[in-house]
């Protein structure tokens, strides 16, 4: 037979009190009041024109006939919400701190289909209302000054001036071209090596192609 345990029951019981007053007060508080940082009319010149379509593929193809492929597992163009964390026992929610605008996209190794490693193009505007690009790729090969095993995250500069390259008879005139600072691949991921240390991004197509260590150049075919 269980026996009553006064100080478990005390725990339950303030956690339910905190979980309705957090309901209580997200309830009680008007969205109209939420701050919203939105995208302007300058913005959308950043906006991605591509990865429009999940579940479509991404490959890219360097000069010995080498294909790294990617899913595009979600694309959003809209408003986003900041929360703060939830309490203390992970029972209440976060509270609402302001909205914001945001173009999304994820991509999935198709080789390698874990959502902790994907691919993650993220454009947004931050609080203080300023244009913000990044790029979270599993195969760079940086992770300088980083706790984690994963890549330092790629951040775009929409300030600098782009550059025009051509690619596959195709010309592209508004590229930024990244340059890792390591020198040394981060080790496998998978089936594939940590080893691209030159990105090329373009501000409506997105990555058009990367250099790895090894000298393989991937250019995007499809």
């Amino acid at each position: 037979m269980k026996t009553f345990n006064p100080v478990i029951f005390t725990l339950l019981f303030a956690m339910s009190l905190t979980t309705i007053s957090c309901v209580r007060e997200s309830a009680g508080s008007k969205l109209s009041d939420v701050p919203y940082f939105q995208f302007e009319t300058s913005d959308y010149n950043n906006l991605l024109q591509v990865y429009e379509t999940e579940e479509e593929f991404v490959a890219y193809q360097n000069q010995f006939n080498e294909v790294i492929r990617f899913k595009i597992t979600r694309s959003t163009l809209g408003r986003e919400g900041k929360f703060t964390r939830g309490n203390f026992f992970g029972t209440g929610g976060g509270a609402l701190v302001y909205f914001f605008d945001a173009q999304r996209i994820h991509l999935e190794l198709t080789e390698w289909p874990d959502d902790y490693k994907r691919t993650e193009i993220l454009i947004q505007k931050t609080i203080e209302n300023k244009l913000e690009g990044s790029i979270r790729f599993p195969l760079w090969n940086d992770n300088t000054g980083s706790s984690s095993e994963l890549p330092n995250t790629i951040f775009l500069n929409f300030n600098t001036a782009p550059m025009t390259l051509i690619l596959n008879n195709v010309t592209y005139d508004q590229v930024f071209e990244i340059v890792s600072e390591n020198n040394e691949p981060l080790g496998p991921l998978g089936p594939y090596q940590r080893n691209i240390n030159v990105l090329y991004y373009d501000i409506r197509d997105g990555i058009i192609g990367f250099n790895d260590l090894d000298g393989g150049q991937w250019r995007l075919v499809n």
